[in-house]
């Protein structure tokens, strides 16, 4: 019985000690996470995804193009994410493009660098690319009425999104049709062998040994 008491007792004084423990930790709350562990954590992880994938365009385009493009979609949400936590546009842009390596911003970074020179925002931007019209008009649209810029980019890059799928879409069906004329042209020969022939070959053993 001496030994149960003791172990009771033990048992006992291990309760008593950790309950504080754990009521002060609810009070607490979670420890404070180290610096740049914050709120900067995702950015910083979706800003290396986005680099990781233009690095890889690039060296896709090594070869036959020399001026790869960035996740257009990713780039708006990046720009956006930037202006609403606070950054003006121009601010909110060179934020962006010190994480996408230069062979896929060359067209940004002239513009940044024209209207760091004191260039008006539309001559700036006026000779982009047609896919970067996408984030030019929203942040033209955003100087030109003090509209948010965040709200004007995150729709523009839904609507990226949209449309690259519509056009994955199309591309599918594309080319199940163009699949349809190598199949054809693999089956009819075979059908033409051994459906028809056989059957011409018998109607014409048959004419020529006619009664």
């Amino acid at each position: 019985m001496s030994g149960t008491g003791l172990l009771v007792g033990l048992l006992a004084a291990a309760v008593v000690l950790l309950l504080p423990a754990r009521a002060g930790e609810q009070r607490l709350g979670p420890p404070p996470r180290p610096p740049g562990q914050g709120a900067a954590g995702p950015g910083r992880r979706v800003g290396r995804s986005l680099l990781t994938r233009g690095a890889r365009t690039a060296r896709r385009g090594a070869g036959g193009d020399p001026d790869p493009e960035p996740d257009l979609p990713l780039l708006l949400d990046l720009v956006a994410a930037a202006t609403r936590s606070g950054c003006p546009p121009g601010a909110a842009l060179d934020a962006v493009l010190d994480v996408l390596p230069a062979a896929c911003t060359a067209d940004l970074r002239r513009v940044r660098a024209q209207l760091s020179l004191g260039a008006p925002p539309e001559s700036a931007w006026a000779d982009v690319p047609a896919p970067l019209h996408r984030l030019r008009d929203p942040l033209l649209l955003s100087a030109a009425t003090g509209a948010p810029a965040a709200a004007l980019l995150e729709a523009a890059a839904t609507e990226a999104r949209r449309d690259g799928r519509r056009a994955a879409e199309v591309a599918a069906a594309r080319l199940g049709a163009l699949l349809v004329l190598p199949l054809g042209a693999c089956t009819l020969p075979a059908f033409v062998l051994l459906g028809v022939v056989p059957v011409l070959l018998s109607l014409s053993a048959d004419v020529l040994t006619g009664p």
